[in-house]
């Protein structure tokens, strides 16, 4: 395949220590001390494999009810500048996202890279970003593989506003039609970002990555996809415990109502109806074995 025009502005990707320096890492936090974030722990393995001499911008966004980050702890790190916002009120991640935005463009950064608290990198993980940025430069979007118990989760196939599984897609250069991305792990060029809005803060936590990148595709054709496979805990998928999972019920139907209102089309909304018809009908057919239930 040629190599396309550049879509966002060149930059120099020689120097392996200037391209980090111009990314904003971003952990999104609930209830969960840094130190103990999966995220932060493989973060800090792949820099200090790869790039021994270099230290990275590391924003936590700490939307726990209580404060869980050790600043002193962690700003004694040889591996990261921390910056730190804490929200008790758990905004949720679009909001914390924009402000990361902010941040990084106060900070005259050129890429957001975005993580929650539970993706284990592989050792090389943050070697293939940079990689990709040298070799393929100048793309909108570079994303891993995301798997989750072994299932390929994102990118995924996407129609009429759903997502379904891809069996495997390859590594370089894809087309965005068609494809959709979770947010976790994205590296995202911030004039990208700025191009099509941000991230929309009513859609505030579930299908808050449908609706920016549904924004971003209006824009740009194609994306990188990393040779890294992340592995990722999503918090929706344990129901043993039924309360736990008719609370996260709710924000996924608050979620499909706020991305369909953002979309303001007939078929979104068509189309998240029978996503949360879906997945009330999954939410029936467990809930009708005996699951052993926690103790109050």
């Amino acid at each position: 395949m040629s190599q396309p025009k550049p879509v966002v502005k060149s930059f120099d990707y020689s120097d392996e220590d200037n391209v980090i320096s111009k990314i904003l890492f971003v952990i999104v936090l609930y209830k969960t001390p840094l130190i103990n974030s999966t995220t932060f722990q493989t973060l800090k393995a792949s820099l200090e494999s790869n790039f021994i001499n270099s230290r990275i911008d590391l924003l936590v966004c700490d939307n726990s009810p209580e404060e869980h980050i050790d600043s002193k702890e962690c700003v004694s790190s040889e591996c990261f500048n921390l910056f730190h916002l804490y929200d008790s009120s758990n905004p949720g991640i679009s909001i914390s996202y924009n402000r990361a935005a902010e941040i990084a463009s106060a900070k005259e950064k050129k890429w957001l890279l975005m993580f929650d608290q539970d993706t284990r990198l592989p050792i090389d993980g943050l070697h293939q970003y940079i990689k990709n940025l040298k070799n393929l430069p100048n793309f909108p979007l570079y994303v891993p593989k995301l798997f989750v118990a072994d299932k390929l989760m994102s990118p995924c196939r996407y129609f009429m506003y759903r997502g379904s599984h891809l069996p495997e897609i390859k590594a370089g250069i894809n087309r965005l039609k068609r494809k959709n991305i979770l947010n976790n792990g994205v590296l995202v060029s911030l004039d990208a970002f700025k191009k099509v809005g941000g991230y929309d803060e009513r859609v505030w936590l579930y299908f808050s990555d449908f609706v920016f990148f549904d924004r971003l595709k209006k824009h740009y054709k194609e994306f990188v996809v990393l040779d890294c496979n992340v592995e990722h805990e999503l918090s929706s998928s344990d129901y043993r415990d039924i309360r736990f999972a008719i609370e996260r019920f709710c924000h996924y139907c608050q979620g499909a109502k706020a991305a369909s209102v953002s979309n303001s089309s007939f078929n979104a909304y068509l189309g998240y109806t029978l996503t949360v018809g879906l997945r009330r009908s999954c939410l029936n057919f467990l809930f009708s074995f005996d699951f052993p239930q926690e103790n109050d």
